[in-house]
């Protein structure tokens, strides 16, 4: 007998929009998500910056219905309006999980980390911070 890996693995919504639509969770479902599509380890966070772009263009594929979504502008420790919208997603799309199949290993491929920190910060620009004096 030979056993297969599944082809698809339901994924809650808070997971899925922590990717799609940068809702802020706790890093293990968002970190386990990531690795599921990509098969890759996640080694950190600019490492995991590197696959977003990649996985919001897998998840939207495979849910065109997500990008009809617009995340509420709610503070980011404001977990009852979190948890809120994602029970409005559910209802909206009538399951509190989708399905995800992992991406073919050639499809997989993130961005050049110099660009992943340059999305994160200006890299362009140069800060002067005075030092404090002493006295």
């Amino acid at each position: 007998m030979t056993t297969t890996e599944p082809t698809a693995r339901p994924f809650g919504l808070a997971a899925i929009l922590s990717i799609t639509h940068s809702l802020p969770i706790e890093a293990a479902p968002h970190v386990e998500l990531l690795e599921w599509i990509t098969g890759q380890e996640m080694h950190g966070p600019v490492f995991a910056l590197g696959y977003r772009e990649v996985c919001v263009d897998w998840l939207t594929e495979a849910h065109p219905q997500l990008c009809d979504l617009t995340k509420p502008d709610f503070h980011e420790d404001d977990y009852a309006a979190q948890d809120a919208w994602v029970d409005e997603v559910a209802a909206q799309f009538g399951a509190r999980t989708l399905p995800v199949a992992p991406m073919p290993a050639d499809q997989v491929r993130p961005k050049d980390i110099i660009d992943v920190l340059g999305d994160a910060g200006a890299l362009h620009k140069t800060y002067v911070v005075p030092a404090p004096e002493n006295g």
